[in-house]
């Protein structure tokens, strides 16, 4: 069974340790949080987006070794899964991800 609640706290202690893009990245994790320009230009700030927390929650959920598919209708993805003739699965093991 997926452990979603485990894997929402391993994303927020990977967040926890991101670094910054103009700090240069000094954190062990390798994903760093962007620079955004602001007032045209002119000056630099952090951007912190989901973008950061989509990726590293489809890296711990890889980790579990479910099928999964992002944004895909539940119906169509077991068709896809049958017709493929892929492993049968326990409905636990799949994941339909809406981050």
């Amino acid at each position: 069974m997926i452990d979603t609640v485990q894997i929402c706290k391993q994303v927020l202690t990977r967040l926890s340790v991101m670094d910054y893009e103009k700090t240069g990245g000094s954190s062990t994790e390798q994903l760093i949080f962007p620079l955004k320009n602001q007032a045209q230009g002119t000056e630099q700030k952090d951007r912190i987006s989901e973008q950061e927390l989509r990726l590293l929650s489809i890296e711990e959920l890889k980790k579990q070794n479910p099928i999964y598919s992002i944004q895909t209708k539940r119906q169509q993805f077991t068709n896809i899964v049958l017709e493929n003739h892929l492993k049968p699965l326990k409905p636990t093991r799949m994941v339909n991800l809406h981050l």
